[in-house]
């Protein structure tokens, strides 16, 4: 796989958005079958909404944002499990 990612920083504010790929594989051998690549996108926001307190950041993060079906071709369940779809998550993290 290569992932590629930005990311901006502020005092409050920090903004990420990766890409990562996953090549395909066709070198199979008996019982096995070949496995399409894939691209993930995701993104993550955070903020830190206490200026002189950087213990607190709220998060938002998307990822899988276009809902690829992504398979690893190491895994004995591929062909019935992909990998996770979209999803969406929030979080507040408190440093101490």
């Amino acid at each position: 796989s290569l992932l590629g990612a930005l990311e901006a920083q502020t005092t409050a504010f920090d903004v990420r958005g990766e890409v990562q790929w996953f090549d395909g594989q066709d070198r199979v051998t008996t019982f096995e079958t070949p496995t399409d690549s894939f691209t993930l996108v995701n993104a993550l926001i955070a903020w830190r909404p206490l200026a002189d307190n950087k213990n607190v950041t709220v998060q938002v993060a998307a990822d899988n944002i276009f809902d690829v079906t992504g398979r690893r071709h190491a895994s004995f369940t591929k062909e019935f499990v992909p990998l996770v779809g979209r999803n969406f998550r929030a979080s507040v993290r408190l440093s101490f």
